[in-house]
């Protein structure tokens, strides 16, 4: 399932945002993923940049951390805590790219939760009852 509840709300996972940005022809790379390090020189977490691409061309990116002190490389000192850290700062930063070039069309949804807020005229169970309903219309004189 493409979609995550967490305290009551739904969020699109990453998939669901590479699976919208595969339909647009866009992508994500990473360009970096570095420490952040306290003022003792530890590493207290890693952020991560990543472009959305579309043609070899940058079409939007975005920056996200995730800190060594999060459940997924809490108590884990050895590298496996530090790799575990460095790829949920990517994930959560491809989510974000996507997410600020593409929210729009995840609004479009097709959930029940998402279809009371479509205007009636809009409100059909399926896109094709929606295609169907559009395509018996006589046309404009």
């Amino acid at each position: 399932d493409a979609i995550v509840t967490i305290n009551g709300n739904e969020y699109v996972k990453v998939e669901g945002w590479c699976l919208i940005g595969k339909v647009n022809d866009t992508h994500a790379a990473t360009e970096w993923t570095r420490p952040v390090l306290n003022d003792s020189g530890d590493v207290i977490a890693y952020e991560a940049k990543i472009n959305l691409m579309k043609d070899g061309a940058v079409v939007g990116s975005a920056i996200s951390e995730c800190g060594m002190d999060e459940n997924v490389a809490k108590g884990r000192q050895d590298r496996s805590g530090h790799n575990a850290a460095k790829s949920m700062a990517q994930t959560r930063a491809t989510s974000k790219a996507f997410r600020m070039s593409f929210a729009w069309v995840a609004v479009l949804g097709t959930s029940p939760h998402q279809r009371r807020k479509w205007p009636p005229s809009h409100r059909a169970s399926s896109s094709s009852e929606r295609h169907s309903r559009h395509r018996h219309q006589p046309a404009p004189a």
